[in-house]
C-alpha cells in the first residue's frame, strides 16, 4: 500500500501476477466502500425529505 502511494506507475508495472492485481483491487475496494456507503446514506436522506 505504501509503495502504491509513493510511486503509482512503477508499482503498477510490477503487477505481473494475478495475486498482485487482486491485492491492488482489494485496497481500492477498501478505500471506495466507505465512500459509497456515505453517498448512499446521503441520497436516501435527501429522498426521504422530498416525500
Amino acid at each position: 500500500m505504501i509503495s502504491l502511494l509513493q510511486s503509482p506507475l512503477p508499482s503498477f508495472k510490477k503487477l505481473k501476477t494475478r495475486r498482485d492485481t487482486m491485492e491492488v483491487l482489494r485496497t481500492i475496494n477498501d478505500i471506495l466502500q466507505p465512500i459509497t456507503l456515505i453517498l448512499v446514506i446521503i441520497v436516501l436522506i435527501k429522498l426521504n425529505k422530498k416525500k
